[in-house]
């Protein structure tokens, strides 16, 4: 098991127009996230998501997440059911012409636009200390991925996850 700090995997570049203006750039790849494995992800010690890497790179994955859970990376798309919760929230008026930017890319989920409405604080003036709230645990392993995954969906229910 590996702990990484996303700021010491992740320095962040404004890009283009606020709010989907952060793109998340990789400045280290350890070796071990090369590999197959799960992965949870920590927001000031709270789960908020559990998955899996194996056909793409762990960084990629992370950066994945960061993205579509903080609502603020250059990539992340909105499906129908994203819009709509979007137009429901207190969101819609910083998100309204975002909605329609990526048609294609990170999509995000009603989870993640519900907890980055309850996280809108820290994530609106997303920066390096903001990075430093999040946490990734990389567990490497190559057998039963899934299997493992709902196992710890269930045992640890993570905010975030569908």
């Amino acid at each position: 098991m590996h702990l990484y700090n996303a700021s010491a995997l992740f320095t962040i570049e404004t890009i283009g127009n606020f709010p989907l203006n952060i793109n998340f750039q990789s400045i280290l790849i350890p070796q071990e996230l090369n590999g197959t494995g799960i992965y949870l992800m920590f927001l000031d010690q709270l789960l908020v998501y559990c998955g899996i890497a194996e056909k793409e790179q762990a960084i990629v994955r992370f950066e994945k997440q960061l993205s579509t859970i903080s609502l603020r990376g250059v990539n992340v798309s909105f499906n129908e059911i994203g819009k709509t919760v979007i137009q429901k929230s207190f969101l819609l008026p910083i998100y309204s012409s975002a909605l329609q930017q990526n048609e294609w890319g990170f999509e995000t989920s009603i989870k993640r636009i519900n907890f980055a409405e309850k996280n809108w604080q820290s994530f609106r003036d997303f920066d390096n200390k903001t990075l430093e709230r999040f946490v990734f645990i990389w567990m490497p392993s190559n057998k039963n991925l899934n299997e493992q995954k709902i196992e710890i969906l269930k045992k640890l229910k993570p905010l975030c996850n569908r």
